[in-house]
């Protein structure tokens, strides 16, 4: 017999098996954009696009439709049908595992709603969850479009959209498994000093975020290869130009690493003595082990910065890295919702 107990931990893992699965994605659209393979497939087929070529002909009307577009007619001319099929794999992938993704999602939802597992305060967060699912296809196919006519990639400001929306899925998803697994007890947020520093770091780190999606729409990350220096400087030349006014932040590739960077040692700062401090504070295992998580992975992922832009960005490295930051996200998020599930008489 099924007990609505045992129901909330099979939606909850539900969940964090769809997290897991968008993590995954993570990786394979980093190395997607570091294979500089996203626009190997020109069109959008969301149900008949999940067959790929399947003989002589298919391969080289594709590789025609490709030959069609500014990044191979600029920089890849030349180019081998062996070659194209390297990076259309690589796309391919990716679109295949967001398919997988969101059967993953909207089929147990289904299930779990015919058989009455879902209470009715769970419905519309799953419902949105999935509309975000949806959203992201299109945002998906948005970003590859805007290289397909003029540019040989594609938008920063769309695939930084792009980053941030699966960041919210993420997120989401993790978020939805916590509550419901813990569905019934007694919340409080415990300790407003605790909530308060958490929320700050918390806006530190989206801004952080934000500005590294603009890192890799922009290929920003390739220009300096000294830490901490910027190649011998202690800041940039050329970080503002006059011209460009308030768009220095989204297109100067200067300024965008720059700020990146600088935000990034902040919050590593600001995140070590927050935990550090915390901890001091509270007895509270349950809030103590998120906190030791997100300084862990953020140590973790500005080595791994570091180690990235010093390389030049090699496609592993770059692939860790951006899923470093779904771990510190990750952690975060646990943190947070860790300082609302206990009573203040546990601090």
């Amino acid at each position: 017999m099924t007990t609505p107990m045992s129901k909330q931990k099979l939606v909850s893992n539900w969940l964090f098996v769809c997290a897991l699965m968008v993590f995954i994605m993570v990786g394979i659209g980093g190395a997607t954009r570091l294979t500089e393979s996203g626009l190997s497939i020109t069109e959008w087929k969301p149900v008949t696009g999940i067959v790929p070529p399947l003989s002589a002909e298919a391969w080289q009307e594709e590789f025609t439709k490709y030959q069609q577009i500014p990044e191979y007619q600029q920089i890849n001319r030349g180019m081998s049908l062996e070659e194209y099929k390297v990076i259309f794999w690589w796309e391919y992938a990716h679109r295949a595992w967001g398919r997988l993704i969101g059967l993953a999602f909207a089929l147990p939802l289904a299930f779990f709603w015919w058989r009455g597992y879902l209470q009715t305060a769970w419905k519309k967060p799953l419902l949105g969850i999935l509309a975000l699912g949806a959203a992201q296809g299109f945002m998906g196919w948005y970003m590859v479009k805007s290289g397909l006519s003029v540019r040989t990639d594609v938008s920063q400001y769309r695939l930084t959209a792009h980053l941030g929306l699966a960041a919210i899925i993420f997120s989401t998803l993790l978020w939805y498994g916590w509550r419901i697994r813990h569905w019934g007890q007694r919340v409080m947020v415990c300790h407003h000093q605790l909530c308060s520093h958490s929320m700050v770091l918390f806006l530190l780190f989206t801004t952080v975020f934000i500005m590294g999606g603009f890192m890799a729409g922009t290929n920003a990350g390739l220009l300096f290869k000294s830490f901490p220096l910027y190649n011998g400087a202690w800041w940039p030349e050329n970080a503002w130009v006059a011209d460009l006014g308030i768009a220095n932040f989204f297109e100067n590739t200067t300024l965008i690493h720059a700020i990146h960077r600088t935000l990034a040692i902040v919050f590593l700062i600001y995140a070590l003595i927050f935990v550090f401090w915390a901890a001091r504070h509270t007895n509270c295992k349950t809030v103590k082990i998120p906190l030791y998580n997100v300084a862990g992975f953020t140590v973790l992922q500005a080595t791994l910065g570091i180690k990235t832009i010093m390389f030049g960005v090699p496609v592993v490295l770059g692939v860790l890295h951006q899923l470093g930051g779904f771990l510190v996200l990750g952690s975060m998020v646990w943190a947070l919702y860790a300082m609302r599930l206990r009573p203040a008489d546990n601090l």
